[in-house]
């Protein structure tokens, strides 16, 4: 029998999927008009950059090709000392060539990106908007095999008064893409508030609310998070500062709804804690060693925004390569239920994914220091995945679907040099959803106090 929820979704998408390729048509022409007639000359540029790699790890041979193309141009037209608009319009032509393990690979796109930002500026006082369309062509061995098209637009703001700072965002997108069979349509609105005190130079109080709205429109699949978090941090010396004192409290509520046009769905459930930490022996955590660093916007539901986890070559070696044994752990406080989880970073690749090697970990160990010995190979995957909205990262798979652990990690090995810079942004697990009920919420609340207190004897 047919779901009623069908007709009115294939309606909804007959609407809308025409909407973006008029929008993006129109932009191109109408930037470059605007550039022409609001400004003397343009400011242009163009770039070529190659790179060829090949070596050998073991019995693996690899050896990639990458060439990236790109001319743009772009202006700023001031209205006066304290407002200006800028506009940019880039084409890039990336290809990707090569093979590793018996696997080759060989894509090439073509990315256009229309953009404009308007800002503005008195005293304490900053406004800025900005509007981007994007739209990607990707060729498999010289076919056409999909297209992706997104725009956005947000506002930007920040106050500062004496010791009052208050900054506010605001973001919405929408992303659509076609390929034979697997026509897909996703939106997203985020918002997010901070207001910040500072008590005295030592002392600060901060509040931040921020909400975050994902709509997968052709799956049937809505999800909202509401996050409030209250903290205050001091910072105090004593002893003419042969010592200090330093304390951190922190409240936090983290509200989750979901609703579902189908019985079956992923779920996102928030970790307690997120750390990272170097460590080319990651079965067993030395007390005396490295130890986790928190990490909390590694689970800010914050898919844009880079974390200080850098697995690119131009990071920290711990073995080999710059960026290695990077150990990534999510700790969610008691036994949980996992079907997959996913890893943003902050640009695409321009190596070949199979040069970034990883290793699961799970522990049920009490104090998080024994890990074991790697979850088998063929139990699990991590496959590189590209998205309409932009994003790319890692997917992880259960080859027996359900795991249930109270931790997880992941650690990254590589087998030869990558590229200069790769950011992680969020890690995000899952579990699937059968519930019969079209709506579910939950709601988890949190009390951190932490303090340090070191003396100089001497």
């Amino acid at each position: 029998m047919r779901s009623p929820i069908e007709p009115k979704l294939r309606m909804h998408r007959r609407k809308t999927a025409g909407a973006c390729p008029r929008i993006l048509g129109w932009l191109a022409p109408a930037l470059v008009l605007a550039l022409a007639t609001a400004a003397q000359a343009l400011d242009g540029r163009a770039e070529v950059r190659t790179n060829h790699q090949e070596g050998r790890v073991g019995e693996t041979a690899y050896s990639s090709d990458n060439r990236w193309d790109l001319v743009g141009m772009d202006e700023m037209i001031r209205f006066s000392r304290t407002s200006s608009l800028r506009l940019e319009y880039t084409a890039r032509r990336e290809i990707l060539r090569g093979s590793s393990a018996g696997t080759s690979v060989d894509n090439h796109q073509v990315v256009l990106t229309p953009a404009a930002h308007l800002s503005w500026q008195l005293d304490g006082l900053r406004l800025t908007a900005h509007g981007r369309g994007n739209r990607i062509d990707r060729d498999d061995t010289g076919l056409p095999t999909q297209r992706d098209d997104s725009l956005e637009y947000g506002l930007w703001s920040n106050l500062r008064l004496s010791r009052l700072l208050l900054d506010m965002n605001f973001q919405e997108s929408a992303s659509w893409r076609r390929t034979t069979g697997n026509d897909r349509e996703n939106r997203e609105r985020s918002g997010r508030a901070t207001i910040r005190y500072e008590l005295s130079d030592n002392d600060e109080v901060r509040y931040q609310y921020s909400r975050v709205e994902l709509d997968a429109v052709t799956f049937g699949h809505r999800t909202t998070f509401d996050t409030h978090q209250v903290q205050y941090r001091g910072d105090h010396g004593f002893a003419a500062d042969r010592g200090r004192v330093s304390v951190s409290a922190l409240r936090s509520r983290f509200q989750q709804r979901d609703a579902f046009d189908t019985l079956a769905s992923e779920q996102y459930v928030l970790p307690e804690t997120a750390a990272w930490y170097l460590d080319d022996t990651p079965g067993q955590l030395d007390p005396l060693e490295n130890q986790p660093q928190p990490v909390a916007a590694l689970i800010d539901n914050d898919r844009t925004t880079p974390t200080v986890i850098n697995l690119g070559d131009n990071a920290t070696p711990v073995r080999d390569q710059g960026g290695d044994y990077r150990n990534l752990v999510l700790d969610f406080g008691e036994m949980q239920s996992l079907d997959a989880a996913y890893l943003y970073v902050d640009r695409r690749l321009t190596f070949l994914p199979q040069l970034m090697a990883w290793d699961l970990y799970f522990s049920d160990d009490a104090e998080g220091f024994d890990w074991g010995l790697p979850v088998p190979a063929g139990q699990w995957s991590a496959t590189w995945f590209e998205l309409e909205t932009g994003r790319q990262g890692w997917e992880i798979r259960f080859a027996g679907g359900e795991v249930t652990h109270r931790r997880l990690k992941l650690v990254n090995r590589k087998l030869g040099p990558t590229m200069g810079d790769l950011f992680v942004t969020e890690f995000e697990p899952f579990t699937t959803s059968l519930s019969t009920e079209p709506e579910l919420r939950s709601r988890q609340d949190r009390t951190m106090l932490n303090g340090e207190l070191a003396y100089a004897l001497h």
